[in-house]
Order: structure tokens, then C-alpha cells, then sequence
């Protein structure tokens, strides 16, 4: 009945736990081996740049163009972990999930710490390393993990007002650790809860299947569009588009979005240059 989401530096034993605890609840494991970055959904929105076949060779060279495009990559994540999110009984390693996923009733995020020399160990021995070549790879692996986090939400991984639990498994051992979490979940969330977060998830799926469109009808150069999901099916469209053709276009591919019942069109039309300075 929830989702819960983890993140840990190199060598933390966070991954094994979080095996652990998806075998204890009998949920899902998602990593970014699990969470291709070209998924179905997106595919799905990108059939709006006029190909027929998801997988035609046009469309598939298209996205990797797109990938290139931090703010396409961004909402593509987003979309992915919405998608997969709305599964529920899932635990996400990773991506930045914690953060896409703020403000879900049902989300539990946990941060796996352990003592650097706890890790260091754990990485020599695992890899057959030297001490110092343990510690250079676990510092390599961390800064990698703190710059994503950092380019593309603007957050620091290790801060951990970011997290509802930060549990140090040099200090509680793995199996305490998880019959912990599992007590937790099973006690506090409710169905309540579960209902919550499908509406809300759902509601910014669309919104970010909305954003995706746009970027398939290329019109991200001279528009500035916000989207808002209400829960009666109306999708809110603000912002700034440079002709009325292309308001038409857009207001068009969005009303073939499912669950989209009507469109609040508060777009303006005009320089985007202009509008804004």
C-alpha cells in the first residue's frame, strides 16, 4: 500500500537492504536497470511528432536527439517514475525519486548511511581493492550521485531534511532495519492514503505527458506553457504561444490525452521575448 523510495551513498549496503525489504513486503525493486528512460509512456506521447509506429526508426532517433535536452530528460524521468509509482507497493533505488515524488501521501523516504570505514571494507573486499582505492572509488561514486542530484533538481543527495528515516547500518543491523521499515508501513499507511496518492499521481502524469507533447510538436523554442491537472478531468493551459496555429495544434494533441475531459485554454499569444521582459 505504499511506495518507498531510497537513496544511499556507494558501499552503504543500501542496495542489498532495499532487496531486502522488497522480499519482506513482497514489492517491486526498481532501479534504473528496471526504469528504461525511454519508456512506453513517453513513446506513447511521442507519437505526436506525425509517426504511426512507436518504434519506427524516426521516432527512436528523434528521442535520443531529444535525451541530449536536459529539460526533455528531466520530464521523461518524471514520467517514468509517475508511471511505474502508480503500480504502487514499489521501491524505487534512486533517481532522484525521492524528490520527484515529494508531497505523495504514501511515499516513504529512506536514506541508507554507513561509517566510511564500514564502506571502504565492504568495497574492498567486494571488489578485491586496496584500502585507497576502495575510498577513491566510493568518493568517485558519491560525487557522481551528488551532481546528478544536483544538475537536475537542484538538491544536495546528502541533506537529510530530504528523507523521513536516515538509518546508518554500521549502527542497526540489516535485519533489524527491515522489520522496522515493514512495522512502519504496515501500521501507518493507510487506504486513505493509497486513494490520495493515485489521484495526485495521476493528475501529474498527465500534466507531464502534457509537457512531452510539446516538446514533440517542437514548439518549446517559442512557447512557454504550464500545465495543471484538476481532478475533474480539466487540464488547465497557461502560458505563452507565438501564433494561433500553433495554440490549435497544441490544444488539439492535448484533448486526445486519456482522462482529459475538457481544457481550461488560458494561453496567450505572442513574442515569448516580449511578454516576459
Amino acid at each position: 500500500m505504499a511506495i518507498i523510495t531510497i537513496s544511499r551513498p556507494y558501499g552503504s549496503g543500501g542496495t542489498l537492504f532495499a532487496h531486502e525489504l522488497a522480499n519482506k513486503l513482497n514489492y517491486t525493486y526498481i532501479d534504473k536497470n528496471y526504469c528504461s528512460i525511454v519508456g512506453d509512456e513517453v513513446k506513447h506521447c511521442l507519437t505526436y511528432f506525425g509517426q504511426e509506429e512507436e518504434e519506427s526508426p524516426e521516432l527512436i532517433a528523434r528521442i535520443t536527439e531529444l535525451m541530449s535536452n536536459k529539460s526533455f530528460y528531466k520530464i521523461n524521468l518524471y514520467l517514468t517514475i509517475y508511471s511505474l509509482a502508480l503500480k504502487n507497493n514499489v521501491i524505487f533505488v534512486g533517481r532522484g525519486s525521492n524528490i520527484i515524488l515529494d508531497g505523495i501521501p504514501n511515499v516513504l523516504s529512506l536514506q541508507i548511511v554507513g561509517n566510511i570505514e564500514d564502506r571502504v571494507k565492504a568495497i574492498s573486499e567486494v571488489k578485491n581493492l586496496s584500502y585507497d582505492d576502495a575510498l577513491k572509488l566510493i568518493n568517485k561514486m558519491d560525487n557522481e550521485k551528488k551532481k546528478f542530484i544536483e544538475y537536475y533538481f537542484d538538491k544536495n543527495i546528502f541533506d537529510p531534511t530530504l528523507y523521513h528515516f536516515v538509518i546508518n547500518l554500521s549502527h542497526i543491523p540489516l535485519k533489524n532495519a527491515v522489520e522496522t521499515i515493514e512495522t512502519y508501513v504496515n501500521k501507518y499507511f493507510t487506504e486513505t492514503d493509497f486513494e490520495n496518492s493515485q489521484r495526485i499521481l495521476k493528475n501529474r502524469l498527465i500534466e507531464k505527458k502534457a509537457e512531452v507533447i510539446v516538446f514533440g510538436l517542437k514548439m518549446t523554442q517559442n512557447t512557454k506553457v504550464n500545465f495543471k491537472m484538476e481532478d475533474d478531468g480539466t487540464l488547465i493551459v497557461k502560458g505563452i504561444v507565438s501564433s494561433e496555429n500553433e495554440k490549435n495544434k497544441l490544444l488539439s494533441a492535448l484533448k486526445t490525452l486519456e482522462d482529459v475531459k475538457s481544457i481550461n485554454d488560458q494561453l496567450k499569444i505572442g513574442i515569448l521575448s516580449r511578454m516576459i521582459y
